[in-house]
């Protein structure tokens, strides 16, 4: 209940105890002490429950007590947060996920390639805005160019956590998130109706790549450590997914 909700209610009932209920009744110290702490919160609502405790001469534990237990408040700590416009919360929002990426035709992904192209231009700064100094995990399957010694030294030097190639398994899939499901998903989306040109079939891809929600990707995130458990259970051999 909020501050504001519990002086309404008291207002309302015009007295200072609260809902009529079954057992003793407060002393009249209790009461007296509901009474002066209602009256501080409605000269103001924000004071923190240790300094009134100081001012009223009440122990700390013995306030929190009588706010959460007899008058039914329950005190928090306010936060500062960043203002977010509309604009703002637009931008945050689209910026999600990572921008699905294009090589141009031609291009061989080496790990030179890879590491400027990829994981400098692209996932650095994307990491950089969307996990800010929070710890996460970079997975990445076993592809020449992402086990490449110098790759693997890359990531180790920008990422607070990655898993390593002689960590992630060879051959697997099915363990592989992006191939489990993801593509499965976008060609099951793009594939329904055809494309005359190259630029059709890449729009359509980027389109339904934005449609996937947080909810779809906690979800493939979540079948992902199912998955790890089904394949220790099979002793690495291969495995069935409900």
């Amino acid at each position: 209940m909020t501050v504001h909700r519990a002086v309404k209610r008291f207002e309302e009932l015009r007295h200072d105890c609260d809902r009529p209920r079954s057992g003793r009744p407060a002393s009249v110290k209790t009461v007296a002490s509901r009474q002066m702490i209602m009256k501080r919160f409605k000269r103001n609502p924000r004071t923190p429950v240790r300094k009134m405790a100081r001012e009223a001469g009440i122990k700390e534990p013995t306030l929190r007590r009588i706010v959460e237990k007899k008058i039914k408040m329950k005190p928090y700590k306010l936060k500062k947060v960043q203002k977010l416009t509309e604009e703002n919360k637009a931008v945050r929002f689209k910026r999600r996920k990572i921008s699905l990426i294009f090589v141009d035709e031609g291009v061989k992904i080496n790990k030179e390639v890879y590491q400027r192209d990829i994981l400098e231009a692209v996932v650095l700064p994307w990491s950089r805005e969307h996990f800010k100094n929070t710890k996460w995990t970079f997975q990445q399957d076993s592809a020449p160019a992402h086990k490449a010694k110098p790759t693997q030294e890359w990531c180790r030097a920008h990422f607070p956590d990655y898993i390593t190639s002689a960590e992630w398994p060879p051959y697997s899939p099915d363990l592989n998130p992006m191939d489990y499901s993801i593509w499965s998903i976008l060609e099951a989306r793009v594939c329904c109706r055809r494309h005359q040109t190259l630029e059709s079939l890449k729009q359509a891809l980027i389109e339904e790549w934005d449609k996937l929600s947080p909810q779809d990707l906690r979800s493939i995130a979540e079948n992902f450590v199912k998955r790890l458990r089904l394949c220790v259970a099979a002793k690495g051999g291969h495995f069935e997914t409900a």
